[in-house]
């Protein structure tokens, strides 16, 4: 059986159309917008206006990114979002569960292998761990527990098609009831 992508061609507009959708109609535009223009640019501003010592940046940053992509877009309900203090936070199935583990950094931290393994050696501590997802808001990595590999976007710069399958695999239908 041919797949989607041969079956209408590589630059169908059935295609296209597709590849600008993560689930349930969100579009690609639409995601990449909350963070780029809303959470990151948030961000920066309050970075410039409130002096606060410490890491109020980063656990803001999480917040926002919380509510408004795994929340509102990815439909997670907030009694599946847990934060923690060694797990910054664990996204958890009905049956409480942890599937998706989130790491995040500050969006001026460089996201290194380093941080990258010392999330995955962390999530190790739960069978139920589907995915690790670290990220500065800007670059997204996505290690996947059962196959061993890492998908790697950069908001702004991967292709859609990229960004798509990234976020579709975070979408909460896939975990939980919503």
């Amino acid at each position: 059986m041919p797949s989607e992508r041969s079956k209408y061609g590589k630059n169908s507009a059935k295609t296209r159309a597709e590849n600008r959708t993560i689930c349930n109609n969100l579009e690609i535009e639409e995601i990449t917008h909350i963070i780029k223009d809303i959470i990151l640019e948030r961000y920066r501003k309050y970075s410039r206006l409130i002096k606060y010592p410490g890491d109020w940046g980063e656990r803001a940053f999480r917040a926002w990114l919380m509510y408004e992509v795994f929340h509102k877009l990815l439909e997670w309900p907030i009694k599946n979002i847990v934060f923690g203090e060694i797990y910054d936070v664990l996204l958890v199935d009905d049956m409480v569960r942890p599937v998706i583990y989130i790491e995040t950094k500050k969006p001026e931290v460089n996201i290194s292998k380093k941080y990258l393994k010392e999330s995955i050696d962390r999530a190790n501590h739960f069978f139920s761990i589907q995915y690790v997802l670290l990220t500065n808001g800007i670059h997204w990595y996505l290690y996947d527990t059962i196959k061993g590999t890492t998908d790697i976007i950069s908001i702004g710069k991967s292709k859609s098609e990229r960004i798509v399958s990234l976020f579709a695999k975070l979408h909460a239908k896939y975990y939980c009831e919503v």
